[in-house]
């Protein structure tokens, strides 16, 4: 942030929209690499901040913008580091000599009172008459006595170290800088972020300021490919325009890292601003990440934000272990921790501590695992109002687990929330509720449903997707027999793993959808008996059937299983349904030891080759 008299600002014709005048062009960047230059030359020199101040003011007076030359060199100089150079010089002479310490202020009372016992110095000699009586006074040396006597003025201090950066980054430095000063005299903010992890920071942030809020979600323009809601958070300043401090400013500005680190984030403010003609008037500010330029804060404040830490630490170990025993189980689910804040119906947010997602499903857990009561009845009701269907009309009903800890069920020091509690288990279902003990959440509820989960899901997904998995299979076959080098069609065989993965599904709900019948739409195995289609269904392949005739023919003549797998790789049959092909064809492996080369083949007497 910069000083409000640096601000650089531009006012519509209308008068009514107000925006910072960002550093972006050329001539900008080159403005910054020579300010850069100067305050590294004025490191390795040693100079003190008045002759600095001397060479900087010529770029204001060159370039023409000496707003621009302050804000920029108010950030470099906090990149700084002005020391006074005598006092640590004086204070290793009074070590070693023994002398006492002096301080300028007090240096130069007593040659001010020196001088009004004798006469004003009105020439030099007059003054260096009086310097060397208080330098022999006070036991000094008289040089020492000329360094010391405005030695204390920020001025004359020196530059000993400067921590330079790329013209780039101080452009993105100061172009933020310049958003969260107009925000100082904001007294209303509202921003609207993708959903994300980066939610959790910027909530904690405006809690943390004592901010009033509300948010609603929406679909975002991308949401079919991203599947992120777009959601928005109006947060609140002071109720009266006249009353209005920097302190709401302050607290609104300091929410701008959290909202750029964020994707797909936009900015709409209300700034009061002082004008000539008419008093306070209030502008209309709005900013967003695809037209705003480049922004960023510089490494060593970054942490001061708290950006780094926030998205990886975990509240608690509870968490964290709970974390990794999950994920050492493989379950397929992919677990997210502090997902998309879920809105509830009076604007307020939950935001659970997991998400576990799998084909577009989504179920959540929440652990209660902190320690006052008045945290415990503030939780239990955001979950029972989402429990009870209270939830913003964009948000669809959650499937959430709750754990908590058995201790609040059973000590005195809870009794107060035990009317929350009654009522939160009388919403959730019987194997949602998770009572632990020890600092330890157990896993077999969710795993256990989660397993359930699966196994229904495959026949629901099934018959959400049949349809739309038949029509595209029926494309992919006829754009393979009009145009044989289609991406979709391949010598005759199909995956079906990569039409699962087209429509998000597990590969079982595609074998699921080729063998469901339909009265208005024949499956592809009604298709296959009907003779429609030429292909059988060979592990999570199609093949077609004269393909598979042709290789029957070619593994007549031979009789080792290393033969027949070169007769599949001439078709480009894929490996992984080799196994599966010879036992439709009616072909058994007769094994000798582990290693292929001694594997033959033989055709099963009780079997007959199956090409259906």
């Amino acid at each position: 942030m910069i000083p409000q008299e640096y601000l650089r600002v531009k006012i519509s014709n209308k008068g009514n929209n107000i925006a910072p005048v960002f550093c972006t062009s050329d001539n900008d960047l080159l403005l910054l690499a020579n300010l850069i230059r100067e305050y590294e030359e004025a490191a390795h020199k040693r100079l003190r901040k008045r002759f600095l101040a001397d060479r900087i003011r010529k770029y204001e007076i060159d370039n023409g913008d000496a707003r621009l030359v302050r804000g920029i060199c108010t950030l470099l100089e906090r990149k700084c580091i002005f020391v006074n150079t005598m006092e640590q010089k004086q204070n290793k002479l009074t070590f070693a000599l023994e002398i006492p310490q002096l301080d300028s202020k007090e240096l130069r009372r007593n040659l001010f009172e020196e001088s009004a016992r004798r006469e004003i110095a009105l020439n030099i000699d007059k003054r260096n008459e009086i310097i060397r009586t208080v330098s022999s006074r006070l036991g000094i040396d008289q040089d020492l006595v000329q360094d010391l006597i405005w030695n204390d003025l920020d001025e004359n201090f020196r530059l000993q170290s400067f921590l330079g950066l790329e013209p780039t980054a101080l452009a993105a430095w100061y172009n933020l800088a310049l958003v969260q000063t107009l925000l100082f005299s904001c007294n209303h903010l509202e921003f609207s972020l993708q959903g994300g992890t980066r939610w959790k920071g910027v909530l904690r942030e405006v809690k943390r300021e004592g901010l009033m809020y509300s948010m609603r979600s929406q679909k975002s323009a991308d949401y079919s490919t991203s599947g992120l809601e777009k959601i928005s958070c109006s947060v609140d300043g002071p109720l009266s325009v006249l009353k209005m401090t920097e302190i709401y400013g302050t607290a609104l500005a300091k929410l701008i890292p959290y909202i750029i680190d964020s994707k797909g984030w936009s900015i709409q403010a209300s700034i009061v601003r002082n004008s000539l003609t008419s008093g306070k008037k209030v502008y209309d500010f709005q900013l967003t990440n695809d037209v705003a330029p480049t922004m960023s804060l510089p490494f060593h404040y970054s942490n001061g934000y708290g950006l780094a830490s926030s998205r990886s630490a975990f509240d608690s170990g509870l968490e964290e272990k709970f974390a990794v025993k999950f994920e050492k189980c493989e379950t397929g689910w992919t677990m997210t921790r502090e997902p998309d804040p879920i809105i509830l119906g009076d604007g307020r947010v939950l935001i659970p501590d997991f998400l576990f997602e799998r084909y577009g499903y989504r179920i959540y857990l929440e652990i209660i695992g902190f320690w006052t009561v008045e945290y415990l009845k503030r939780k239990i009701n955001k979950l029972i109002q989402m429990g009870s269907g209270q939830q913003n009309q964009n948000s669809s009903t959650c499937d959430i687990f709750v754990a908590i800890n058995r201790e609040y069920l059973t000590s005195s020091a809870y009794q107060e929330a035990q009317l929350e509690f009654q009522k939160l288990r009388s919403l959730l279902r019987f194997d949602h509720l998770i009572l632990y003990e020890k600092a330890e959440v157990p896993l077999k509820q969710i795993l256990s449903y989660l397993k359930t989960f699966d196994r229904d899901l495959v026949f629901v997904l099934a018959d959400t997707f049949s349809r739309e998995i038949l029509i595209e299979l029926e494309r992919i076959i006829v754009t393979g027999r009009n145009k044989a080098d289609s991406e979709d069609y391949s010598n005759g065989i199909i995956s079906l793993s990569d039409l699962a993965t087209r429509f998000n599904v597990p590969i079982e709900a595609v074998h699921a959808a080729l063998n469901k019948k339909k009265a208005d739409n024949l499956s592809l195995t009604d298709y296959v008996e009907a003779g429609y289609l030429d292909y059988i269904v060979v592990g999570h392949y199609l093949i077609r059937k004269d393909l598979v005739a042709e290789i029957q023919t070619f593994l007549l003549k031979v009789n080792t299983f290393s033969e027949a797998i070169l007769v599949f790789d001439k078709f480009k049959i894929p490996q992984y349904c080799h196994i599966d092909l010879l036992s439709r064809l009616g072909y058994d492996v007769v094994w000798r030891g582990i290693d292929t080369n001694n594997a033959t083949i033989k055709q099963n007497e009780h079997k007959s080759p199956s090409s259906k």
